[in-house]
């Protein structure tokens, strides 16, 4: 009776594991591949016949064809952590194998035909792109979420004659007078119509007055 209870306990566990594992996939419906592989053993390094399911950058496999809802994958490898995937018939001396590599390990795996070989390498490797550039995309959006804009920075400004404010303005104002007596006293000395006022000489039409030296 201890033993069936902790039997039941240890099944309910590794299922309740595997359905974490599954990141949410529906490996149950509309795979993109499915097929049956010989695959080694992880730790007894024997060949086991099971029924893989390729879904959403993760290669499940069971024992039975018939995947449902309720069926518990024996293993799930995601695709998104593999850096390789090659024919491996030299490294094994088997026909139809090919290799599946992660940092850390490489897995192989024996078709049932060259043709399905090819298939799977190319399917597992167009999953493992789609992957990568998921990755890149979120790490790409990720930095533009949390990178402060650049602020740009003011320009130089590099005029040749000084500003205003860098030069006395008493002293700009007494030369901007200058230039204007000077301007006016050449128009009274070439046009006699304004009227002389004691030395100051007004033209009415400017609405200006200056004091030049007393041509007329």
């Amino acid at each position: 009776m201890a033993m069936a209870s902790l039997w039941r306990g240890l099944t309910s566990a590794a299922s309740s594991s595997s359905t974490e594992d599954t990141g949410g996939v529906e490996f149950w419906h509309g795979p993109e591949r499915v097929g049956w592989l010989n695959k080694q053993g992880e730790y007894i390094k024997t060949w086991r016949r099971r029924w893989f399911v390729l879904k959403q950058g993760k290669l499940f496999w069971f024992k039975e064809s018939v995947v449902t809802r309720a069926s518990c994958p024996r293993g799930i490898i995601p695709v998104g952590s593999c850096l390789t995937v090659k024919g491996a018939e030299d490294v094994l001396g088997r026909d139809f194998a090919f290799e599946l590599s992660t940092s850390n390990e490489t897995m192989y795996f024996i078709a049932d035909s060259e043709k399905e070989k090819e298939e799977w390498i190319n399917s597992i490797g167009r999953s493992i792109v789609q992957q990568s550039r998921s990755v890149v995309s979120q790490d790409a959006k990720l930095s533009i979420m949390t990178t402060k804009p650049a602020v740009a920075p003011m320009p130089t400004r590099t005029e040749k004659y000084p500003q205003p404010d860098q030069i006395d303005l008493r002293r700009w104002i007494s030369m901007q007078m200058r230039c204007v007596a000077l301007h006016f006293s050449l128009l009274i000395s070439s046009d006699p119509s304004p009227c002389r006022l004691s030395g100051v000489y007004f033209v009415s039409r400017m609405r200006f007055f200056c004091t030049v030296p007393d041509v007329c």
